[in-house]
């Protein structure tokens, strides 16, 4: 049965056939409502056997990554603190009660608690002597007991007892009279490596003029429902700190799960501008061309229908969508409108020629079916292949598409041809300026380049002259924040937390595996102390063997230190001590612990439920032995964690790591979009070559023109691009299909006018009209991602809307120009074409 068989055997029962239109949108509607689900989440972005991707997955899996959310409190810029109480200081310590009663914080941290003071005194201080770097520790303990160090010691102390503030270092100097904590990183104890103020314990910058909290939720970074909640919570707090400490007090908040709600927030918000706009702006052009509401109402019911229809078979199929293929719903109607156009605006020249509706109806299947079922499956094909591409939302915008096109022809014919028939008795006989308008600039055109065809080529070749050079100069962006939304409200806290705390958001880290404890410690601590001397004083290296030892390293170093004569030390430097006005009782503990190290065993090893939650969240015990330790690497502001250099690190330790990194992970995403791009770029040109080709019977002369516009219009409009050094990100990669469906469409429909009666100039003008409406209404469709707050969404709508501009000329100009040169323009026939 032919299509235009299908379309008469449908249309003799109209109102039955939009019945069960209407069914299955319900039914669609209904499966979408329950199982569809939107996910904004990296790592299910992410392909399975890509090194960078797995080592992030890992971390995920593992350690449920080492982001938190970070709270600033400050003052506005300005004020000063007043000299009988700090605010700020106040705000932190109320903060850190309120979000400790939140049900929806797992930990909260303003500074250093009392969990974390008695880890530091009593299992880190008295024993700090054994984290000293490995090449250094007997000999910095040995020169540290000499008698004349001894004495100087004693001496240090009590002029340290004597300076202002002195008091506070009491706790420490007890516990560790010989200083051997002293620079060791560890010591720091927030686990970012963020300054504590001595009076508080706070976090507090160099200034003193904000403080931060540090926050540990009970879900995923991602979980957008878990953002807004916790959002809910902070403004809460933030009234309740200016209520009860200072009315002028903010907080300003970063952190996964709040980027991930206002992620959600902005594409909710972008599908409903960007969809809506573009079917408001689309069925404000066909009215205006159509001059009515009639056609216009038609379209939309159709693309409405297929839209819902697509949402129904996606969620019965996998069940959800990346935001970004989510975003290119608006391409949909884009698309989908063509098919409505073509069909309605031969429906309405049937209808000013005085066809009834029902032959004029007849007339426009019959002249617009084929071009439009080759049309379809050539752009379903295009963006099917990228159902094999390994990235994900690559992989669903093909599957989004390509079943969108197919539900849009269905629609069309389904639902737009029993509407015409119920709504289009008394069309309009009166022709709209935009109609004449488009008719004449067709017409023009077109005849131009009949009786110029030279000229019209060498214009032509002179463009692509100057746009070849263009195509050289593309570049791939692989910064993921192109696909994710740019006008964050959070993006403003980021930039005040780096300026305070000299704080960089953007982490790596380095997983350490052993096939025993002691493997995975030793490798660590080599890698940690590595990438300290490499990265250099502004960067923040935090490994767990800062905190913790593994067995055999901390065996062989009780073994090294009792070889010294520790408890001769001991007992030396209480004689010195009293030398210089102090009490030895005052440090027994520490005293102790140096006599302890002198026999060979640990003053104070902690047990498992003495480690802070920082040391946690980077150490993971297998339970065949082995240990998966995590590094974290975080730089300064203004700099850029280079994986390959801390790569290269690792190898000159001889440590085997892989490192997890939101950089590394957009590098990696960028090589596979690029060779996804090569490769599913050439095998969807191949499938639209041979659907093209058996569309015409193998005839390799029909084919080739169609396929004309396209390859021209696109190299134009890649080749300007790269002129005005604009780049290539995944969205620019996933809308080149688009315009080779569209640039296809536009030849497609010429040359199947043009094998009906030969002439190639009179089939262009023909179909010239809704060739032109519909590059237009593509375009505005397109446009209307420029609203979107995706930066690779803009930059994909911007591209899409002047390539199929380009290709629409180019098919109105070429086409008649190749075929004058044929002598195919007034009714010869073409011999490569005679059967």
């Amino acid at each position: 049965m032919t299509i235009t068989a299908l379309h008469e055997w449908l249309l003799e029962r109209p109102r039955a056939l939009l019945a069960a239109a209407l069914v299955l949108v319900a039914l669609a509607a209904m499966a979408a409502g329950f199982r569809l689900r939107v996910s904004a989440d990296i790592a299910e972005m992410l392909p399975a056997d890509a090194p960078a991707a797995s080592a992030y997955r890992e971390l995920l899996e593992v350690f449920g990554t080492f982001e938190k959310v970070v709270i600033l409190v400050r003052l506005p810029a300005g004020r000063e603190i007043p000299a009988d109480r700090d605010p700020v200081t106040d705000a932190a310590v109320l903060l850190e009660e309120i979000l400790s009663a939140s049900p929806h914080v797992a930990e909260v941290r303003a500074g250093i608690g009392a969990d974390d003071e008695r880890f530091f005194l009593e299992h880190l201080v008295p024993r700090a002597a054994l984290f000293l770097p490995e090449g250094e520790m007997v000999a910095r303990v040995g020169d540290a007991i000499r008698p004349e160090a001894l004495a100087a010691r004693a001496r240090q102390i009590s002029r340290r007892f004597q300076l202002p503030g002195g008091e506070f270092l009491t706790p420490l100097l007890v516990r560790d009279p010989l200083g051997f904590a002293d620079g060791l990183p560890g010591l720091e104890l927030s686990g970012w490596g963020l300054q504590v103020d001595l009076l508080s314990g706070m976090f507090r910058s160099a200034d003193g003029e904000a403080a931060l909290a540090i926050v540990t939720p009970r879900s995923g970074e991602l979980d957008a429902a878990m953002g807004r909640e916790l959002r809910e919570v902070l403004d809460a707090a933030q009234r309740r700190l200016r209520d009860e400490v200072d009315p002028e007090l903010e907080l300003l908040a970063v952190g996964g799960p709040l980027y991930a709600a206002e992620d959600e927030t902005l594409i909710r918000r972008d599908l409903e501008v960007t969809v809506t706009s573009s079917m408001a702006a689309c069925t404000l052009l066909l009215m205006v061309a159509f001059g009515g509401w009639r056609v216009p109402a038609i379209t939309v019911a159709a693309i409405a229908v297929a839209l819902v229809w697509t949402a129904g078979v996606l969620a019965l199929g996998t069940g959800h969508l990346a935001a970004l293929s989510l975003g290119f719903a608006a391409v949909l109607v884009g698309l989908g409108v063509d098919y409505c156009i073509h069909g309605g605006t031969r429906f309405v020249e049937a209808s000013h020629a005085g066809l009834a509706p029902r032959a004029a109806l007849d007339r426009a299947v019959a002249t617009t079916a084929p071009a439009i079922l080759t049309s379809a499956l050539t752009t379903a094909a295009a963006f099917g292949v990228l159902m094999l591409s390994d990235l994900r939302p690559l992989a669903e915008l093909g599957a989004l598409v390509a079943v969108g096109m197919l539900a849009m022809l269905l629609a069309t014919f389904a639902v737009g041809g029993p509407l015409a028939l119920v709504l289009l008795r008394r069309p309009r006989r009166a022709e709209t300026f935009l109609w004449r308008w488009t008719g004449a600039l067709v017409a023009g055109l077109t005849h131009a380049a009949e009786r110029r065809p030279r000229a019209t080529l060498l214009i032509a070749a002179a463009l692509l002259a100057f746009a070849v050079p263009g195509l050289l100069r593309l570049r791939f962006d692989t910064d993921l924040r192109a696909i994710r939304p740019a006008e964050h409200a959070t993006v403003a806290a980021e930039h005040a937390v780096a300026e305070a705390f000299g704080l960089s958001l953007d982490t790596a880290t380095v997983l350490v595996e052993g096939s025993s404890t002691d493997e995975a410690f030793a490798a660590s601590r080599r890698a940690a102390d590595d990438l300290r001397e490499a990265l250099g004083a502004g960067a923040s290296v935090e490994s767990p063997t800062d905190w913790i030892l593994g067995p055999g390293e901390r065996a062989a170093r009780l073994a090294a230190l009792a070889e010294l004569p520790l408890g001769a030390a001991a007992d030396r430097f209480e004689v010195e001590l009293r030398a210089v006005g102090l009490r030895p009782e005052a440090f027994s503990a520490g005293l102790r612990a140096l006599r302890e190290l002198g026999h060979g065993r640990d003053p104070a090893a902690p047990r498992e439920e003495d480690l802070p939650s920082f040391v946690h969240e980077s150490v993971h015990l297998e339970p065949d032995g082995g240990a998966l330790l995590a590094i974290h690497v975080r730089l300064g502001p203004g700099t850029e964690a280079e994986v390959p250099a801390i790569q290269g690190v690792l190898a000159r330790a001889g440590v085997s790591a892989r490192v997890a990194s939101t950089r590394a992970v957009a590098a990696e995403l960028g090589a596979l979009a690029v060779r996804d791009g090569r490769r599913l770029g050439a095998l969807a040109g191949l499938a639209v070559c041979l659907l093209v080709l058996l569309r015409f019977g193998g005839r390799w002369g029909l084919a080739w023109r169609s396929l004309v516009p396209v390859l021209y219009g696109t190299t134009l409009t890649l080749g300007f691009w790269g002129l005005l050094d604009a780049r290539m990100d995944l969205v620019s990669v996933a809308v080149l299909p688009i315009l080779v469906g569209i640039g296809v469409d536009n030849g497609l429909h010429v040359v199947h006018g043009a094998t009906r009666d030969g002439d190639f100039g009179g089939a262009t003008r023909v179909a010239g009209r809704a060739m032109v409406l519909t590059a237009l209404t593509t375009a505005v469709g397109f446009a209307s991602l420029l609203m979107s707050s995706i930066p690779g969404l803009r930059r994909g709508g911007a591209l899409v809307a002047v390539g199929v501009v380009l290709c629409v000329l180019a098919t109105v100009t070429l086409l008649p120009a190749l075929g004058s040169l044929r002598g195919l323009s007034h009714g010869a026939a073409d011999p490569g074409e005679a059967s």
